[in-house]
């Protein structure tokens, strides 16, 4: 019988979740939300490599290109435009 009292006290601990008297577990609150989907998002990270890859980064002519950001400046200000006529 300890084995058993200790198997459920360990997955009651490792899961964080108790539960009623009827046996339903508990309502997540609020900081548990945000702990558990923190560390799923870390997870993630994690999972592809750290989420940092040389590739993606630009080289020095591309990050200070000032034509380039001003046109898609300017493109995304005339999409916002056009949108706001519509809607």
């Amino acid at each position: 019988m300890s084995a058993l009292v200790r198997d459920y006290l360990k997955n009651l601990v490792a899961n964080r979740t108790g539960g009623t008297a009827l046996n339903e577990p508990d309502v997540e609150t609020e900081s548990e939300r945000r702990r558990r989907m923190l560390r799923e998002v870390i997870e993630k990270i994690t999972a592809n490599g750290g989420g940092l890859r040389m590739a993606d980064n630009l080289s020095r002519e591309e990050l200070y290109d000032r034509a380039r950001a001003r046109t898609e400046a300017r493109t995304a200000a005339a999409a916002e435009r056009e949108d706001l006529t519509r809607g």
